[in-house]
This record gives C-alpha cells, structure tokens and sequence, in this order.
C-alpha cells in the first residue's frame, strides 16, 4: 500500500513536541511492514537538506485570493521513508516554527493549510490505492482537498 503523510514536523528535520517523534516513528515502522511510505514537510529556515533536490519546481495552489507557487524538493530516503519538503520562503523561511515567545505568527493559520496542497500533486497520478495520514493541525485537509481536487 501507499501511504502518504502530511506533517508540520518531523525528527530529525524540525520538532517542538510530540507530533514530530510520532511522524518520525510510524513512517519508518510501516515501511518496515513493506509499505510504500512518503512525507510531506515544510522545508524551514533550520531544516538542513544538503542533498536535495527540486522535484517540482513550481507548484501552483490557489490560495485565498490569488495564485501561489512553491517547491517541491526530494528528501531523499531515510529508513526506508521517502521525504519532500514543500519549499516557500515566504511561509517557512523565519526564525521558529510556529511564532516565538511573543506568540504566534500572524499567518500561522495560512502556513498551516500550505502544508497540505503539494501533497496531491505527486501521487494522484498512480493507478494504485493511496492512503493518507494527516497530522494535527491544518495537514488534515489533505482529505478534503483529494476530495474537492481530484
């Protein structure tokens, strides 16, 4: 089976609780059970990719009310897991990743439904059952917009 996940975070690329050991744990689990296992993450400012590559290299998402463009850059695989990360500076290119002890940024709400509209770009075009795990937080509109999208 294809399994896909969209996540705010993830170990070892960008975590401030739980979400992240959990989104760091179950990928890998189930690729061991032979599953075919990708994530979908932002790419932030202290995410460290030195291997990457652009995959997509312009992604468009109707957003609010106007057109926006990110990335996508291939990961690479780690234990078995296939990482993207969805690269837009303007959303994820800042000191922390949701706000900073003066409190959230702004655009948290904005930032957060980002996240999910790369992931149906990619795998929609397999002719096999994909199954989508999406995390907390606004990445749970993946299934909304595979349904509204495809």
């Amino acid at each position: 089976m294809k399994i896909v996940f969209a996540a705010s975070e993830c170990v070892p690329f960008a975590k401030t609780g739980g979400l992240a050991d959990v989104v760091g744990a179950l990928p890998q689990a189930l690729a061991e059970l032979g599953h075919s296992v990708s994530v979908y993450l932002p790419k932030y400012k202290q995410t460290k990719l030195p291997d990457a590559k652009v995959l997509l290299r312009s992604v468009t998402i109707p957003f609010d009310d106007q057109y926006r463009f990110c990335s996508v850059l291939d990961g690479g695989k780690r234990s078995g897991v296939q990482f993207y990360f969805i690269d837009y500076p303007a959303f994820f290119d800042r000191e922390a990743l949701y706000g900073t002890s003066a409190g959230d940024y702004p655009i948290m709400p904005s930032v957060l439904r980002y996240i999910a509209a790369p992931c149906w770009k990619r795998p929609r075009c397999s002719a096999c059952l994909i199954f989508f795990i999406a995390t907390t937080g606004s990445p749970a509109l993946v299934p909304i917009l595979l349904r509204t999208m495809l």
